[in-house]
């Protein structure tokens, strides 16, 4: 499958997020074969967000600030999760995300042995944390590649 065909299978599981702010998905793919999927969202058996079960979410707390008051898993970090849980090997794989991973889904995917990371939607980061960010994955040799926008 090309890469923008994990995208948009990023973009429908997205769909399942309880998040009430930003619905993220993931795949994680290995060898050509989509072996795991995630959304963002309260960890599993916890209330979900969309009834109250993040404050972060139910609050007016500015776009990416706050992240110490917030019960949500990342897609990212959730497909890792899922995957270890699962007992499905990440070393080497490629996630498929719809936004770009933030510094802390970033560092799990490195030591998740991650070896790719394709995302689409991205955001601003400040200058010092952009370098860091990028700096980390050139260091463990992670691949970014970033798909400019959602695939139609």
């Amino acid at each position: 499958m090309p890469d923008m065909d994990f995208i948009r299978l990023a973009y429908e599981v997205s769909r399942g997020s309880n998040c009430l702010r930003r619905k993220t998905g993931a795949v994680l793919v290995r060898d050509g074969f989509p072996l795991v999927s995630a959304f963002n969202g309260t960890p599993q058996n916890t209330l979900p967000c969309s009834e109250g079960g993040c404050p972060r979410c139910a609050s007016d707390t500015p776009q990416l600030q706050g992240y110490d008051n917030c019960a949500c898993i990342h897609a990212e970090a959730n497909v890792v999760a899922i995957a270890a849980r699962m007992g499905i090997s990440t070393d080497g794989a490629t996630v498929f995300c719809t936004l770009r991973p933030c510094l802390g889904c970033l560092k799990t995917l490195i030591q998740a042995g991650v070896r790719r990371v394709v995302f689409c939607d991205t955001y601003s980061l400040d200058p010092e944390l952009e370098r860091l960010w990028h700096r980390m994955a050139e260091e463990a040799g992670v691949v970014l590649v970033c798909e400019a926008s959602e695939p139609r």
